[in-house]
């Protein structure tokens, strides 16, 4: 499976999503986050400054393809 087939595969399945099933999984990776950051919360902790620039750098990129 190719990866265009691969989005057009997600992209339908997302688009049979109700409003209700997409809180549903916005409720689940919250939870899911909640349960993997309390196993990786020293590890984070340790490495805070580099997790913060991944962060900005990140978030720079997004906003420079959004906004170009």
């Amino acid at each position: 499976m190719t990866t265009m087939h691969l989005i057009a595969w997600a992209n339908a399945k997302v688009k049979k999503m109700t409003i209700w099933d997409v809180k549903m999984v916005k409720w689940a990776m919250l939870f899911l986050g909640m349960i993997i950051g309390a196993y990786v919360a020293d590890f984070v902790k340790t490495y805070v400054v580099w997790f913060v620039i991944a962060c900005i750098m990140l978030y720079v990129l997004i906003l420079t393809r959004i906004f170009r």
